[in-house]
């Protein structure tokens, strides 16, 4: 027997941040998942872009099956209050964060919104207060041998929307949490370890890899956290500093002074069809949405980012891909940090790259230049930024070696004037 599926994605044009929406699907099912939703930007693009995905959601009777949070920054999540307030969630992953990990993001992110802080001072809470149906936490790991999965097509009769969740369990996260954590409702939450896979009906797969934070970093936060006698002894007094400015003021200087890798807490996603005997036929197209045509604020944009970045670029309206798959989302992992370990992990999808986001926004110290060799030609690398950013992302050199050194690769902006939509169509035979 064969089947046809479905997968339009999409990267949405809401500039500094991340917001990665996904629908598989046939005449039989519907199924959507989104990886991140936040921007730095004006917040006014993602909002459209969320209350159109909703509605899509809901005139299909659906809901959003899957909700992955690479990492707590705030340009990653700051509008997750909007999305979850406007649809039902079935299932979150996120990675774990102790108390003192999160005290750090307190910190670097001090003067955010009131909604940001209930979020981060417990992110488990406030999802369950959402009616998130299932949260899956993931704890730090090494790399595992990625395996080659086959669909098994005789079991195709009986198909329905629910998640296979092949994640190992965590054991010894589980038993942290439950010491360190107040959980009203244990029931919905799950412990797993990286290793492992999501299916979706043996169609489909999910694969993630969670960095861990420097234990360096960490401890010489904790020793600056003392020195300016600050008590940390417990979750619920690290929740009350969370939540009150003039703490978080303090933290800074102390974030500022010895942190530097908590944007490695990053969860790496890795999504692909899966089967021998596989027909995919891929259209990815840039849209030019003209923010700067038609936006007063964007009117009097810099010249960098409208004139000599755009031209730094490939520039095409629709290119054409047949039979390569797979996604890599990296959110703002340093690729450097723990480099072979990733590859390793996904090993059996590097050859089958159809779609890889450029990590952290294409700054220039984040990206490892030996994932070009390891990815093959004919991939589109999309590079997520905002026109107005105080990082000055992306680097020019990062697109210029990108380019230079791996020409069969595409390389295209995602910003408030460029959404990039990818239509997939497979067939399994």
């Amino acid at each position: 027997m064969s089947i046809n599926v479905n997968c339009d994605t999409k990267f949405h044009n809401v500039g500094q941040g991340i917001f990665y929406s996904g629908h598989i699907f046939n005449e039989d099912f519907n199924f959507y998942f989104i990886y991140d939703c936040g921007t730095e930007s004006t917040q006014k693009y993602i909002r459209r872009s969320i209350e159109e995905l909703c509605y899509e959601i809901k005139r299909n009777k659906s809901k959003l099956n899957l909700l992955v949070i690479s990492h707590f920054d705030n340009d990653h999540v700051n509008q997750l209050g909007k999305l979850l307030d406007s649809i039902e969630v079935d299932t979150v992953i996120m990675p774990y964060l102790t108390p003192i990990c999160i005290l750090a993001l307190a910190a670097k992110f001090s003067r955010e919104s009131e909604e940001y802080y209930d979020f981060i001072a417990d992110p488990i809470k406030y999802l369950i207060g959402k009616k998130v149906n299932n949260i899956i936490l993931l704890g730090e790991g090494d790399a595992s041998e990625d395996e080659v999965i086959f669909s098994n097509l005789d079991n195709l009769d009986n198909l329905d929307d629910n998640l296979i969740i092949k994640l190992e369990n965590d054991n010894e996260l589980k038993e942290f949490v439950m010491e360190n954590e107040d959980i009203n409702d244990i029931s919905k939450v799950m412990f797993r370890k990286h290793d492992g896979y999501i299916f979706l009906k043996n169609l489909w797969m999910f694969r993630f890899f969670n960095c861990s934070s420097g234990e360096e970093d960490l401890y010489r936060f904790i020793t600056m956290l003392d020195s300016y006698k600050i008590d940390i002894s417990t979750t619920s007094k690290i929740v009350e500093i969370i939540i009150d400015k003039d703490k978080r003021n303090i933290l800074k200087h102390c974030y500022k002074t010895v942190w530097k890798s908590i944007n490695n807490t990053s969860v790496v996603m890795y999504h692909s069809p899966i089967g021998k005997n596989l027909i995919v036929d891929n259209y990815i197209t840039v849209n030019h949405k003209r923010i700067c045509t038609i936006d007063k604020k964007y009117q009097k944009q810099s010249k960098r980012h409208c004139r000599e970045l755009h031209y730094a670029f490939n520039r095409f309206s629709t290119i054409y891909q047949k039979n390569i798959s797979g996604t890599l989302l990296f959110g703002d992992i340093d690729l450097n940090y723990r480099y072979k370990e990733i590859t390793t992990h996904f090993k059996n999808g590097l050859d089958n790259i159809l779609i890889i986001q450029v990590p952290h926004h294409g700054s220039v110290y984040n990206m490892c230049y030996s994932i070009l060799e390891d990815v093959n030609n004919g991939s589109t690398w999309v590079v997520p930024f905002g026109i107005y950013n105080r990082h000055n992302h992306p680097n020019e050199v990062v697109i210029e070696i990108i380019r230079e050194l791996s020409p069969a690769k595409m390389v295209v902006p995602n910003n408030e004037c460029y959404e990039i939509v990818i239509d997939s169509n497979v067939t399994y035979e």
